[in-house]
């Protein structure tokens, strides 16, 4: 019996023919005409040997067609040729994560956005310190130091690309003659509505008190973890001729020191700052300041008519306090003299610092400044040429495919791409064929897939998607193939595998296009006769084309991407398609 009907030329054809109708003789041997015509090409012929089908069957006849047409066919696409094989499924991944850090040490508000692929931040706040009170000749009233601004520090889990807002509470102002001094500012980060890490500000210094002026507190969000610091050191003051010290910035595991009244000042505690000194005439000392860049030692405390408070923890630009100004960061200001006409000093102001990077966290662990570095990550070769893609300007690996979700890799259509470092793909007059998946919904203008060479005419090889159209379009310089009206739309958002090949010393006539395994039969070609003879000039580049003056970057997905240096056949190009469809499309 001759084949019904052949899908390849590989293989055995397998049809199954039986009667449907079950109530009449269905003869399997014997000799008679040919009883369906239409799937066996033997028509008016008689059949020897074992009968395929009587005559004399009634009812309807099914044809079932395995579409196991084959025996030998290939389960997975040939390597034969094999050039590159990049699969972000099956290649070895090696990622460098992102590594870096921020701090915003100006009273203000500020907008910090989450670099790609960091999920997790660690930040340290200091409060403002309060400002002192100021003294005036001639009175007997107490005059009260400004107190420390808190430290709170902590881990937020965050997106990529998010937006927290930061805001860094100023130093309090010191009291004029006889007035009293301002408190310090707030510092905070914040998402939305929700304060994340809170650090108070020092409490403001009163020109006729003598009671305790309390530091700033510390607080923290649910969703923070690894939390801690401590609180400002408080301040005060008393009826005699005494200006008070200023409260010292609070520490990483404990309060800052506290201000003296009428003599020294205390210690920092857990990395906190010292406390200022008090003068027996003239303006107190103010606290010292508290450093962003991590746990570190106490700040010393001021000395009564000689110093103000140490700076706590590791300093990374604050300082002691002076007289009669706190210190940086978070330090309060010294308060005058009550029988002296001067003013109350400043305090110091907030501050932020942002970390990120594995195992950076604080209060203490790689919390010093860091070589800053994005987030990129490598693509092992499966050809087992070994050259391995890199990723370039934050090009990231993501998971989109809608099976079990698996790693693909996503483009942002700004800069991002890939690249093989010192593989110029096939070069000359070769034979080729490239292939690649891809996933788009954004155009801009003219989108790479891919690309080596350089611009000189008939010297590039590059696919691309015709930015009007949308169809697929291989480029050789000024000789190029774009899908016709038949093609299918490419910026869709659903997956497509996109493959040109050409012959050796083939021409812009030569190459043939195919769009998810099909040969594209509609297509128009310009300049068709230019010679492709592709120059060794820049690597090889997916998601952009390095050949190109504009590299179109690719907004969307990349998957698999093959070269090889042969003109891979109908069919071989059919099976690459075949072999992970599924993968894309599951049933």
């Amino acid at each position: 019996m001759t084949n019904v009907a052949r899908l390849t030329g590989v293989g055995t054809f397998y049809a199954y023919e039986f009667d449907d109708h079950t109530n009449t003789t269905f003869s399997m041997s014997g000799l008679s005409t040919v009883f369906a015509s239409e799937f066996d090409e033997n028509t008016a012929t008689t059949l020897s040997g074992a009968q395929m089908m009587s005559a004399t069957s009634t009812g309807g006849v099914i044809v079932f067609d395995s579409i196991n047409e084959v025996d030998p066919i290939e389960t997975t696409f040939s390597t034969t040729g094999l050039q590159l094989h990049i699969d972000p499924v099956l290649s070895t991944k090696v990622e460098t994560f992102p590594v870096g850090q921020t701090a915003y040490t100006t009273a203000g508000t500020f907008t910090f956005t989450v670099p790609t692929n960091v999920t997790s931040i660690s930040a340290v706040c200091v409060g403002g310190g309060g400002g002192g009170a100021g003294g005036e000749t001639g009175r007997d009233d107490g005059v009260q130091g400004g107190a420390g601004g808190a430290l709170c520090y902590g881990t937020i889990p965050v997106t990529p690309g998010e937006s927290l807002t930061i805001t860094v509470g100023a130093g309090g102002n010191g009291g004029s003659s006889g007035g009293n001094g301002t408190a310090g500012g707030t510092t905070t980060i914040s998402r939305g509505a929700t304060n994340l890490i809170t650090a108070g500000g020092g409490s403001r210094g009163l020109e006729r008190s003598t009671g305790t002026v309390n530091g700033g507190t510390r607080s923290v969000d649910a969703s923070v973890t690894n939390s801690g610091g401590g609180n400002g050191g408080n301040s005060g003051g008393n009826s005699t001729n005494t200006g008070s010290g200023g409260g010292g910035g609070g520490g990483y595991s404990g309060n800052g020191g506290n201000g003296g009244t009428t003599g020294n000042g205390s210690a920092g505690a857990g990395g906190g700052g010292g406390g200022g000194g008090a003068t027996s005439s003239g303006q107190g000392y103010g606290g010292g300041g508290v450093g962003i860049l991590g746990a570190g030692a106490n700040g010393t405390a001021g000395v009564l008519n000689s110093s103000g408070g140490g700076v706590g923890s590791n300093g990374g630009g604050s300082t002691s306090g002076t007289r009669p100004n706190g210190g940086l960061y978070g330090g309060g200001g010294g308060a005058c003299d009550d029988d002296t006409n001067g003013s109350g000093g400043a305090g110091g102001r907030g501050a932020v610092r942002i970390i990120w990077g594995t195992g950076r966290s604080y209060p203490s662990t790689s919390v010093t400044d860091a070589t800053v570095g994005d987030y990129s990550f490598t693509l092992s070769d499966l050809s087992g040429n070994g050259r391995t893609a890199s990723s370039v300007n934050g090009a990231f690996s993501s998971s989109t495919i809608p099976s079990t979700p698996t790693a693909t890799i996503s483009l942002d259509g700004v800069d991002d791409y890939m690249t093989v470092a010192s593989y110029k793909g096939v070069t000359g007059t070769g034979a080729r064929t490239s292939i690649i998946w891809f996933k788009t919904s954004a155009i801009n203008l003219s989108p790479r897939l891919f690309g080596w060479g350089n611009t000189t005419t008939g010297q590039k090889w590059n696919m691309s998607i015709d930015p009007t159209t949308y169809k697929a379009t291989a480029e050789i310089a000024t000789g190029s193939i774009v899908g016709g009206s038949t093609t299918p739309d490419l910026a869709d958002s659903h997956w497509h595998m996109i493959a040109a090949s050409a012959p050796a010393s083939g021409t812009a006539n030569d190459i043939k296009l195919y769009v998810d395994g099909d040969l594209l039969t509609d297509v128009t070609i310009t300049s068709g006769a230019t010679a492709i003879n592709t120059a060794s000039g820049s690597d090889v580049s997916f998601g952009a084309s390095l050949a190109d003056a504009a590299p179109g970057y690719l907004s969307g997905n990349v998957s698999r991407f093959l070269i090889y240096n042969r003109q891979l056949t109908d069919f071989e190009i059919k099976v690459v398609y075949r072999d992970i469809l599924n993968r894309f499309f599951p049933s």
